[in-house]
């Protein structure tokens, strides 16, 4: 985006997915080669032993006896970006409220000084919240992503490349970026999954539900995060248990749901010996509270209880 004079939205999208494009080749190489270097040195043999036709073909994992070769890779951050698009789409080519380059030296600053923009780009149409606007973007993003991976794969020779978001790398990865224009600062985590921005869907579970639901599963698979209090879990079970069960049926992948008492996490983090007992899930899988580095701490703090 930087060296990007784009005089519409379309071609700002288009400059977006060149550099996606890009990307997936970079990778789709590194994999093939991890693949015939691997398959070279390696036989494999308890791997080949677990994989069909392996045995039947007499061949090892790598070197013919699997019938399919490629890889999936990670991808975080990607609701971020969405949303950054559609904010740039409506401040930048539909309010004309700032000028693109205008924008960049808001991100480069830090918002230190443009606290005017920082307002107007988090004031702008968040994913999580049943929106049309930001659900469609997530959910073109996520489907060319996936298509750019794909026709990588396929030019480097693997069978499938492809892309899905079940780990907290975003956590860490937000760590060495700058600020990006759905209004994060720099250094703060990216959201995880199929999730958004920590804090940023308010507009209850079911509009959190329906924004997810509208992402395609065409994907590796993603994860998204629920954080529900103990008292709803409880006392409003048979609402939880219908919510989810129609979450389900339209077609929810992976959940990842944590049930906290309000106050729980920061009471935790104050005092943490008094809760070895407290697990959260991450992206892919539970962690004991109290054994997560603050940075962590703090994005799932942010996340929306509901």
């Amino acid at each position: 985006m930087r060296n990007c004079n784009a005089e519409t939205y379309e071609a700002l999208y288009q400059s977006v997915l060149e550099q996606v494009k890009q990307q997936a080749g970079r990778l789709a190489r590194y994999h093939k080669l991890l693949v015939d270097t691997n398959g070279g040195d390696c036989a494999f043999l308890m791997g080949s032993l677990l994989t069909d036709d392996c045995i039947a073909k007499g061949k090892p994992l790598l070197s013919g006896g699997a019938n399919f070769i490629g890889a999936c890779v990670m991808g975080h951050g990607f609701t971020n970006a969405a949303d950054a698009l559609t904010a740039i789409k409506q401040l930048v080519y539909e309010k004309k409220a700032y000028t693109l380059a205008e924008v960049i030296q808001a991100l480069d600053a830090n918002f230190d000084g443009y606290e005017n923009v920082h307002k107007a780009l988090v004031a702008a149409p968040k994913y999580g919240n049943d929106n049309s606007e930001a659900d469609n973007t997530v959910s073109r993003l996520w489907r060319d992503m996936t298509e750019a991976a794909r026709e990588a794969g396929a030019e480097y020779g693997l069978d499938f490349l492809t892309v899905s978001s079940v780990n907290p790398g975003g956590y860490y990865m937000g760590w060495d970026m700058g600020a990006t224009a759905d209004g994060r600062h720099k250094s703060q985590p990216y959201a995880i999954g199929n999730a958004p921005t920590a804090g940023s869907d308010k507009s209850g579970l079911t509009a959190l539900m329906n924004s997810v639901l509208t992402t395609d599963p065409v994907n590796g698979g993603s994860v998204t995060n629920f954080k529900i209090s103990r008292e709803f879990f409880i006392k409003e079970r048979g609402k939880f248990e219908a919510l989810f069960s129609a979450y389900w049926a339209g077609g929810g992948l992976q959940a990842n749901i944590t049930i906290v008492n309000k106050g729980d996490l920061e009471a935790a983090m104050k005092e943490p010996e008094k809760f070895p007992h407290l697990l959260v899930r991450l992206g892919g899988w539970t962690a004991r509270f109290i054994d997560l580095d603050s940075y962590t701490q703090n994005e799932i703090l942010k996340r929306t209880l509901y």
